[in-house]
């Protein structure tokens, strides 16, 4: 979950998020096309006709501009592509840092999406207005992230946190993992050997434990009961379990 502070974020981010599942992986598909024969040219056929010098200096301008590229897509797309992007943003011990220092941004700097879907998926789960029960809700979130954004409201006389999934966010990523799985397979296949199976297992687990939230809020608190006798030194949130849905999390402010 992060803050989103970068204003030099185009106001078309997210804009393929409401197009047909075919039309996103076509989307993918050809991206990575692109710039698979693009790496192709330059490893097979590039390094023969330049100096060596040279070859660096192309190799690095590829890669910046790759991960320059990557990082608008997986924004474009947002849910499972950002978590993609994170993803590789941790793995500088097989790519390149001119790469992944283009992706570093997609772990804390994750635009948010409106209020206005926010209140779609608050509405579904709980037949409720989000403005009813949080009369305080600003436009602004305290944070978002590549599944849910998180706000900080106030519940009678307490602070508290309310973390709510975007809508149909389960299915949008129930179809871009089937698509990052195809993708994954063709460049296994066509361009560099890799455990894409373990890479894309990973990928989906995280995403689709973060998309429970009536199980975070029964892992927090399982965590608190547990450290009970310590709870002088480990401090967890309280849950509010008369908010708890499967696409809603409501905690104290610490």
């Amino acid at each position: 979950m992060s803050s989103f502070t970068n204003q030099s974020v185009k106001a078309d981010v997210f804009s393929y998020k409401n197009k047909s599942h075919f039309s996103r992986f076509l989307i993918v598909y050809f991206f990575t096309l692109r710039k698979s024969f693009s790496l192709l040219w330059h490893y097979k056929i590039s390094r023969k006709l330049v100096s060596k010098e040279k070859f660096q200096d192309n190799e690095e301008k590829i890669y910046s501009r790759l991960g320059e590229e990557c990082k608008t897509l997986f924004l474009n797309l947002g849910g499972v592509y950002i978590k993609l992007g994170q993803f590789l943003s941790n793995m500088g011990h097989v790519l390149p840092e001119v790469f992944i220092s283009k992706l570093y941004d997609l772990q804390d700097r994750i635009p948010p999406h409106s209020l206005e879907e926010i209140k779609i998926r608050f509405k579904a789960e709980t037949n409720q207005d989000l403005e009813s029960v949080f009369p305080s809700i600003q436009t602004k979130p305290l944070a978002a992230a590549s599944t849910a954004q998180v706000y900080k409201v106030q519940l009678g006389e307490e602070n508290v946190v309310v973390k709510i999934l975007y809508p149909g966010i389960e299915a949008l990523v129930s179809k871009d993992l089937e698509t990052v799985l195809f993708v994954m397979k063709r460049i296994n296949r066509y361009l560099i050997t890799y455990d894409y199976k373990l890479i894309h297992s990973e990928i989906k687990s995280i995403i689709t434990n973060e998309m429970d939230l009536q199980k975070e809020a029964e892992s927090l608190e399982k965590m608190s009961n547990y450290f009970e006798e310590y709870k002088d030194d480990y401090v967890f949130p309280k849950v509010y379990k008369e908010f708890s849905y499967k696409g809603i999390l409501v905690t104290e402010f610490i």
